[in-house]
């Protein structure tokens, strides 16, 4: 975004993705625009293919996972430079907002008024001249779509006012609150208040018995303003709150591709957006790849150490992983456990790429408390993170619509496979990976006393749970992962929101998983210091898995915490049991599914069972 209202590009993923609101500086409220409008000039005209190069990105498990062709990082705006001779590419790109909500009042006359969607600068009354001001409260749904609220059919209490919407006045009564806050007809002077317009969850039994008020369906955001069916309850909110925008996020640590054992250097010379671009540009017309038109690129002094049987292969190889435009080609969305095991193998071994630097330690040089309960330890010294915004919720944070149905949301028309694309950023960081002994982990989730735990869990949580996340290992895990952090905290110096948690977990017999990877991550190209990588060796990490274990035996609010997770759950829907912010929950940036799922008596058990929890023994 412009300089006036400056937004970093990872923000355009979240918290400002598409779909959402942003408040500017001089209080203007707008909504982020869908991906037909982005990389466009004022005018609306797109930018060239190639201009846009600089801001591709290929990970080829997402593009897999999402069903993409590739990725592209939110543009960075930037000035052109008119004294400079050099015609400098990508200047002047504005991400795209529009003016929403549309309803406006006059803090003087307090008529209001509907303006278009596209209207800019700061619009005055007509009849006062002075600013007007955006009215606080929308309409949202469950199926993502967002519109005005019924101001008309609110005061009329009818779906079908007979009254025209343009003699509506928003008035002030002094009370305090929405309760003192009322809306009037000018045409037959009927008024009602805004008090409890924000209780319940069906809008429509507020406006009328006779008729129902549905969603109009309207996708406003891609400037869509003609109705579509849409079954789903309505809710007004405030533009303020934060269940208008939920974004939804997939992301993968960087898994070289398996290119039938080529030399490791090609495989990273044919993911890179030179290779990839132009075997994909040049496939897409029919032509034929030959070696030698891969030689004729910025890498010709790197390739000519291979032969052009391995770059041969390498083509074909590409061609096949990206031939996916039939769509009864087009492979299943994968479940998270199957999805991450590639990355859970990674962990396993020594890597030395530029993207992945790995070195798997050797576990009796620790002490008993890491050697008697983990398998491997691994210092993950350096990791890159793919980061795509795949869609977004509203009202509550997931819902069971899969991650490629929600990307439909954030465009108008969805392109064809070989121009579909997703928004997304790259981050570089560090890490510290822990594998739990798998027949450790076995034994724990099959004791009675931790399955019976879990079925008192199901029966509280207030919403439907999943079966991948409600079970004794994840829960553990998850746990674990949280009361670490807070740990490292203190440690290691970084912040809380700083260090981000990734959750290995699957009891399956073939593929079973039992770790956690703690790291951070920034958008610098010379990713992080090493601090967090330190606290990973020995001497270190005996410190800190001692000072977390002792963590979750006590809870400055205990016996509260404990007593009241185990009888009525608590937290976001009560979906944790002894789990508090005094004790084991992190910033919603740093907990990979909005601090669910956790249980301190998972960990070291409580006053009732110390057989409960995984560390029971050292207690």
């Amino acid at each position: 975004m412009k300089n006036d209202n400056p937004i970093r590009t990872s923000q355009l993923i979240r918290p400002f993705g598409v779909g959402s609101l942003y408040v500017t500086k001089d209080g203007a409220g707008l909504i982020a625009c869908g991906l037909d409008h982005w990389y466009k000039s004022f005018n609306g005209a797109s930018r060239n293919k190639d201009e846009l190069d600089e801001f591709l990105i290929y990970e080829w498990r997402l593009q897999r996972q999402l069903n993409v062709s590739h990725f592209r990082s939110p543009p960075e705006f930037r000035e052109k430079d008119f004294t400079s001779t050099i015609n400098d590419k990508n200047t002047g790109l504005e991400m795209p907002f529009l003016r929403f909500p549309k309803w406006h009042f006059c803090k003087k006359c307090r008529k209001m008024e509907e303006l278009a969607l596209h209207r800019r600068g700061k619009p005055r009354c007509r009849d006062c001249k002075l600013v007007l001001i955006q009215v606080p409260i929308v309409v949202i749904c469950e199926s993502g779509h967002i519109q005005d609220f019924p101001w008309n059919e609110w005061v009329h209490r009818t779906a079908s006012p007979t009254c025209d919407d343009k003699n509506l006045f928003y008035k002030f009564s002094g009370s305090p609150g929405l309760q003192g806050q009322r809306i009037e007809c000018g045409t037959c002077k009927k008024s009602r208040t805004l008090g409890g317009v924000l209780f319940g969850t069906r809008l429509q039994d507020s406006l009328s018995t006779e008729h129902k008020y549905s969603c109009s369906g309207k996708r406003i955001w891609n400037h869509q303003e003609t109705p579509s069916p849409c079954n789903s309850n309505l809710r007004a909110t405030l533009r303020s709150s934060s269940n208008i925008y939920y974004a939804v996020l997939e992301s993968s640590i960087f898994v070289p591709e398996n290119f039938d054992s080529l030399p490791e250097e090609l495989i990273k010379i044919f993911n890179s957006v030179v290779i990839r671009t132009k075997v994909d540009t040049l496939n897409q017309i029919g032509h034929t790849i030959t070696p030698d038109i891969i030689r004729d690129t910025s890498y010709k002094k790197e390739l000519k150490k291979f032969s052009d049987e391995q770059i041969s292969r390498a083509i074909k190889n590409m061609i096949d992983a990206n031939s996916l435009s039939n769509s009864a080609n087009i492979p299943k969305e994968e479940n998270q456990n199957d999805f991450k095991f590639p990355e859970y193998l990674l962990f396993q071994k020594n890597n030395d790429s530029d993207d992945s630097r790995t070195i798997v330690l050797d576990k009796t040089n620790y002490k008993e408390i890491v050697s008697n309960f983990f398998d491997k330890i691994t210092l993950v010294k350096t990791l890159k993170k793919t980061e795509v915004l795949c869609g977004f919720n509203r009202i509550l944070p997931n819902g069971s619509i899969s991650k490629r149905e929600l990307s439909e949301l954030m465009w108008a028309e969805r392109p064809e496979y070989q121009d579909s694309w997703l928004p997304a950023v790259n981050h570089k960081g560090e890490g510290i990976f822990l594998q739990f002994k798998e027949d450790m982990i076995k034994e724990f989730e099959n004791r009675e006393v931790v399955l019976e735990r879990v079925r008192n869990f199901k029966k509280i949580i207030q919403r439907e749970w999943e079966a991948s996340r409600m079970n004794p290992r994840y829960i553990f895990l998850h746990t674990f992962a949280h009361l670490l952090i807070n740990t490292l905290i203190y440690e290691c110096g970084y912040g809380a929101a700083a260090l981000q948690e990734r959750i290995y977990s699957s009891n399956d017999e073939k593929n079973p998983m039992a770790g956690i990877l703690i790291y951070t991550s920034s958008g610098n190209k010379e990713a992080t210091m090493g601090g967090l990588v330190r606290m990973g060796q020995p001497d270190y990490l005996e410190r800190v898995i001692e000072k977390c274990i002792e963590n979750s035996k006590w809870c400055s609010v205990d016996p509260v915490c404990m007593e009241v997770g185990e009888v009525a759950g608590q937290g976001p829907y009560s979906s944790n049991l002894a789990s508090c912010h005094n004790c084991s929950l992190v910033p919603e940036t740093s907990c990979e599914f909005f601090n669910s799922y956790l249980d301190r008596g998972f960990v070291t058990g409580n006053i009732k069972n110390d057989n409960l929890g995984f560390f029971s023994k050292l207690i």
